[in-house]
């Protein structure tokens, strides 16, 4: 994933991509510990491309902690772990 991260001139509270990919739909899947007042599980995001040649996507991610990400192969039978980075603007 690139280090450049670029402002979204359509939202600027917004470092996504979306202009780029398109979110279609979203799988959360969550355990609430409310001793420990955390959340944990994961979220299978479906995305398409609307630019052909987009070969990054951004998401915002403000207060999160991401420790996986993988690709699901189209036919749906696979998954490719990948590599990822997170942008800290602080």
């Amino acid at each position: 994933m690139s280090s450049i991260v670029k402002q979204n001139i359509n939202d600027i509270s917004s470092l996504s991509n979306f202009d780029e990919i398109k979110q279609l739909r979203y799988n959360v899947d969550l355990f609430i510990n409310f001793d420990a007042k955390t959340l944990s599980g994961f979220v299978e995001i479906e995305f398409e491309r609307i630019n052909k040649e987009a070969k990054s996507i951004f998401l915002d991610n403000f207060e999160l902690s991401v420790f996986k990400c993988y690709l699901r192969s189209d036919d749906k039978t696979s998954l490719k772990e990948l590599k990822f980075s997170i942008h800290n603007e602080n």
